[in-house]
């Protein structure tokens, strides 16, 4: 998509391999994104928190899965008593 932003399509609809400026001849070929934030504030807090629940949500279905398991091994321990 940033690729696309800055290089362009070509007549096939495909991302251009490089930009030129034509008023120095200034060729460039490939971009390096080390980063990428939304602009609007509000939009960089809902992606926080949308991350931040998925994190819990999938902690605690490992937790959840965890304590299956454990209460799983201790009726089967009990059951071989």
């Amino acid at each position: 998509m940033i690729r696309k932003a800055i290089f362009d399509l070509d007549a096939d609809k495909k991302v251009k391999e490089n930009f030129m400026f034509t008023n120095n001849n200034l060729v460039v070929t490939n971009v390096d994104i080390q980063r990428v934030e939304p602009v609007d504030s509000s939009t960089k807090e809902s992606l926080q928190k949308s991350v931040t629940l998925a994190i819990e949500t999938t902690t605690q279905m490992q937790e959840s899965a965890a304590k299956k398991e454990a209460n799983q091994k201790e009726q089967e321990a009990k059951g071989s008593l």
